[in-house]
């Protein structure tokens, strides 16, 4: 039980260290073609989690087709497709680095 703590801090570390990178990437690609086009093409997390990287037919069926839970489809639909990548990686950066802070103040104490 010992390692197990370090084998989460690294992979908490490692996701710290991937949104860092890859927000000011994404921010990067998304001025340089406002400046190429002139239009600011927002990316979304559906351009990147499709059925075939997500495999959950039973989840893009309903989001395609909702027959039931329509409010939480309304929400779902929102996050999924509204809401930019650079958000939800400061969204998570901020998670992130919440909870290694938590735990690098637990192991103190």
């Amino acid at each position: 039980m010992g390692a197990e703590p370090k084998y989460r801090e690294k992979i908490w570390l490692l996701s710290l260290v991937g949104s860092i990178l890859s927000l000011p990437v994404i921010v990067g690609y998304q001025i340089f073609d406002w400046l190429y086009t002139g239009q600011w093409h927002g990316i979304a997390l559906a351009n990147w989690i499709t059925p075939s990287v997500l495999p959950l037919n039973d989840f893009w069926q309903w989001v395609a087709e909702p027959h039931s839970w329509l409010g939480l489809h309304r929400v779902v639909v929102f996050l999924i497709y509204d809401v930019p990548v650079w958000m939800w990686l400061a969204f998570s950066l901020y998670f992130i680095s919440y909870r290694m802070e938590d735990k690098q103040s637990s192991n103190k104490t």
